[in-house]
């Protein structure tokens, strides 16, 4: 119903419906989803005045093409509205699915049905089972493509070795097997072959001469892809073809193996895979690969064309210097198209490259580690055997235009598939298709459903998406019509001037129904009446039954209902204490309008005026509050007649607190600290007495050790009315944590309900300081002072010193005399001059 909510919104704004009508719809969808019905009222599906669009936009609309129909020809088929009405020319057709070929499962037949007919009708689901079921010794073909440039010659060498063993895998998992071998290197074309005449005859040519046979080292030109031998059930074959081989060489070290690997899928039929056959192929490389445009450095500019280009006489595929090499989608494809399953036997350096590769791929492909000399072939082969027909899925290439659910019914799932199962075993697969838009009225098509390793299921789809009316029931000149139309599945096509639902009015200006619409883009009479020479004819609305006063549509344009309006809790309109108009209650009215004394208001009248209700007609004597409106406005708020609680209180009249009493942490602290902390601190625990501490509080105590679970007490059935965490002692210095719960409380008031225990933890919390600790610290304190003290004394005479010598510099920088000596210094000699000398100077 909320699906259909929205697409009636989305069909309104996309044909035009103006504010007040999408409004007023949208209003009506609304009320009769909180009903709980498909449709009340008109629905969705009446805004269509098509048939064509009436059966594609909506799945659960319904068309009728009788001229006589006196509600919208689209419509909910089923709706209650319809009353006992019927119509003569439905047009409501469903999805369906028709089985056309269906087998028993067996040996041969693993996969049913094969073949079955859809036909979709937009948005409307339809599901088929599909049933397959492995059948040991089905027959399998295994087709081994393998690498063969110079660098796999070892791998060459063990496979001869072990083809006897590979070949025993494929016997445990059907004696009815073949066995194929092909080869690739890449194109012999530079630049991934050698240009030069000697080495392009002989890639492996060298000046050494080869030891075991004393020539110089040759081998067989470079080739993309050659076809050694085709699928047989010869184990003596195999090995004289490995044995005939010889690898050769190229340049670069990305090889062709994609293109070879395109090949063998295109010509499955030619190298001998059989129709209903299990088709593997093993891919053996130890290189990594060319993709599309890679050719291009060669000059190939033509894509690869994914065609079969293998010479049946030769085995070679002859169009590799001519086309591009294939993509990985186009590799992807023929293999699904063709139910080949892949196999990568792959190297451990390009792992990862083929990892990724595999996961793009959408049937079983898988991915394993190849030994460098691939001595480890055949276990390999044996795991990927294993996962290949253990595993069953379904791939769907084409699923454009449709939704495509598929849903597999077993125990061990994958995506779109199942894993593990055994042989014998049957396995079912849902599969829904929903048609997402008709884009043709007649389309046809067939869809392959592919089940890797089995068989493909071919599902032919058609669309139902155009009703057949407008083929046979077109009558020109129709009585219906007036003869000024023609009758189109129940509706008249009138011809110009004229207009109407029976062409019954002609308007000569054109303006047709432009005046039975409220605003140019609202649809004509509302899409609740029919427009008749411009003025609006109400339909008559169909009445639910058990409604005793008749539903009306009035208004200029069918706007307005007495029944379009809120309801209340009682299920009534107006709460059936008013009067319905356009959408609004008008409260204390008769339905014509005439006042009465005022009881009720709101937007259904559903509040009630009166507060005779929110009084306690039996108050507790010795409360205080308990004769005021809902027990005084700290508790409660009477609204509509009725008490809203404030937080904390409960009850009819919010007489009841909730945490309150013997639920309240404080009312139990003195008992808990008694019983949890005191008895185990006490030196003998049976002489402390809680009697006083938990007397009174009227409610059980339990022990819980070590702590309390509190899921394991709601599993009990205990509620949890009130967690009390790390309450203190302050005798021990303790923190304790208790829970009040309560179980079965089904009386009227909280008095009466005292079902209710306290758990409190075993374990406890203590901060326990020794005396030795309390005489550090109290040391420490001291000599933290002494050593502040001390420092501020230094820092005092520091400062002191600092201001003594800079009175110093100052008295130095004032004397008048030379400072460089004294003026009362003597000198310790005396000098005296001879005179009988003087002329020496």
């Amino acid at each position: 119903r909320i699906q259909i909510l929205f697409e009636a919104m989305e069909c309104c704004f996309t044909r035009g419906l103006n504010v007040r009508s999408t409004v007023l719809f949208v209003t009506m969808a609304t009320a009769l989803l909180l009903l709980g019905t498909p449709a009340q009222g008109y629905d969705h599906c009446t805004l269509i005045d098509n048939c064509n669009e009436c059966l594609q936009n909506y799945s659960e609309c319904a068309w009728c093409s009788d001229p006589d129909w006196d509600l919208p020809h689209c419509f909910v088929a089923g709706a209650w509205y319809l009353g006992n009405r019927s119509c003569t020319l439905l047009t409501n057709f469903q999805s369906t699915v028709t089985v056309t070929e269906l087998h028993e499962l067996d040996d041969i037949n693993q996969v049913t049905p094969t073949r079955f007919k859809l036909q979709l009708r937009a948005k409307q689901p339809v599901s088929q089972i599909i049933k397959v079921r492995p059948a040991k010794g089905y027959p399998i073909d295994s087709y081994y493509l393998m690498d063969f440039s110079y660098s796999m010659k070892d791998d060459l060498e063990n496979l001869i070795l072990l083809a006897g063993n590979l070949t025993e895998e494929f016997r445990r998992v059907s004696e009815n097997y073949t066995l194929g071998f092909g080869t690739f290197i890449d194109k012999n074309i530079g630049p991934y072959a050698y240009e030069d005449p000697i080495r392009r005859g002989n890639p492996c040519y060298s000046e050494m001469i080869d030891v075991d046979t004393g020539e110089a080292t040759k081998c067989p030109p470079a080739y993309a892809f050659r076809n050694e031998m085709n699928l047989e059930g010869s184990l003596e074959k195999f090995e004289r073809t490995l044995r005939s081989l010889s690898v050769s060489s190229n340049i670069d070290y990305p090889e062709g193996g994609f293109e070879a690997l395109l090949q063998v899928a295109s010509c499955w039929n030619q190298l001998g895979f059989r129709k209903k056959s299990r088709k593997i192929v093993i891919y053996a490389s130890d290189a990594g690969i060319h993709i599309a445009g890679d050719g291009k450095v060669a000059g190939l500019v033509t894509p690869n064309t994914g065609e079969c280009h293998v010479d049946q006489s030769t085995g070679l595929y002859t169009m590799a210097e001519s086309q591009d090499y294939p993509s990985i989608e186009q590799v992807n494809q023929m293999l699904i198209n063709n139910n080949i399953i892949p196999i990568f036997a792959i190297e451990e350096q390009y792992l990862d490259l083929y990892q990724k590769i595999s996961d793009h791929m959408t049937q079983l492909s898988n991915v394993g580690k190849l030994s460098a000399d691939s001595s480890n072939i055949v276990e390999l082969v044996r795991d990927a055997l294993y996962r290949v027909t253990s595993t069953i899925n379904l791939v769907i290439l084409d699923s454009l235009g449709y939704t495509i659910e598929i849903e597999p019914l077993c125990d061990e799932r994958i995506p779109n598939g199942c894993t593990n199962v055994k042989y014998g075993e049957t396995v079912n697969f849902r599969v829904t298709f929903t048609l997402e838009k008709c884009e043709e009225l007649a389309f046809r098509k067939v869809l392959p459903i592919i089940v890797p390793g089995f068989e493909t299921v071919f599902v032919e789809i058609e669309h139902k998406c155009g009703c057949d009316c407008y083929d046979n029931a077109v009558v020109t000149g129709d009585d219906i019509c007036n003869n000024r139309g023609d009758n189109i599945c129940g509706t008249c096509d009138c011809r110009d001037p004229f207009y109407g639902e029976e062409c019954e009015c002609s308007d000569k200006s054109g303006k047709s129904d432009e005046l039975c619409r409220a605003t140019p883009s609202s649809l004509v009479c509302s899409n609740q009446g029919r427009c008749e020479c411009g003025k609006c004819i109400c339909r008559a609305p169909q009445t639910p039954p058990g409604i005793q006063e008749p539903y009306v549509r009035y208004g200029e344009f069918c706007e307005c209902s007495n029944y379009e309006c809120p309801k209340g809790a009682n299920g009534e309109i107006c709460s059936s204490m008013g009067n319905c108009h356009c959408g609004t209650c008008y409260c204390n009215q008769t339905t014509v309008g005439i006042p009465k004394t005022p009881t009720t208001e709101g937007e259904a009248c559903d509040c009630e005026l009166s507060t005779d209700q929110c009084f306690n007609p039996n108050p507790d004597p010795e409360s205080e509050t308990g004769a005021l409106s809902c027990s005084g406005p700290e508790q409660g708020e009477c609204q509509c007649n009725r008490c809203i609680c404030k937080p904390n209180y409960r009850g009819r009249y919010c007489e009841d607190c909730i945490f309150c009493g013997p639920l309240d942490c404080a009312t139990h602290i003195d008992c808990v600290l008694c019983l949890a902390v005191k008895k185990q601190k006490a030196e003998y625990p049976e002489d402390v007495d809680c009697t006083d501490e938990c007397e009174g509080t009227g409610v059980s105590y339990v022990p819980v050790d070590p702590t309390v679970d509190v899921e394991e007490l709601k599993e009990e059935g205990w509620t949890l009315e009130q967690p009390c965490l790390e309450f203190d002692d302050d005798e021990y210095d303790c923190r304790v944590n208790f829970y009040i719960a309560s179980r079965n409380v089904t009386a009227l008031t909280l008095e009466e309900s005292l079902n209710i225990t306290v758990f409190y933890d075993v374990e406890i919390d203590c901060d326990e300081f020794a005396l030795i600790w309390i005489i550090l610290l109290i040391v420490g304190a001291i000599v933290l002072l002494g050593l502040l003290l001390l420092l501020l004394w230094k820092c005092w005479t520091m400062y002191q010193d600092k201001k003594l010598y800079a009175q110093f510099e100052e008295d130095m920088a004032a004397a008048k005399w030379n400072t460089t000596q004294s003026p009362i210094y003597k000198k310790a000699t005396t000098v005296h001059a001879n005179p009988l000398f003087a002329h020496c100077d």
